[in-house]
């Protein structure tokens, strides 16, 4: 934030809204950052569906080929 005094603006307003662009934008990245961290919960979430479904399909998938397996029990 301190680096936008560094252009020196000969008014105020103009480094106000350069100021408050800059806090716009770096507050809006992290609370992007900090929402998409857990994509399974919270506002913004992906469901877990899916992956139930293929884990169970791999554990059926692996349960077949264990029994098919001649002397691995």
């Amino acid at each position: 934030m301190g680096f936008t005094y560094f252009f020196g603006m000969p008014r105020l307003l103009p480094q106000m809204i350069i100021t408050v662009a800059l806090t716009g934008a770096i507050v809006s990245t992290l609370l992007l950052i900090w929402e998409m961290q857990t994509p399974f919960s919270g506002l913004v979430f992906v469901p877990d569906r899916s992956f139930h479904v293929v884990l169970d399909f791999l554990q059926d998938e692996h349960d077949s080929l264990r029994s098919t397996v001649p002397g691995d029990q």
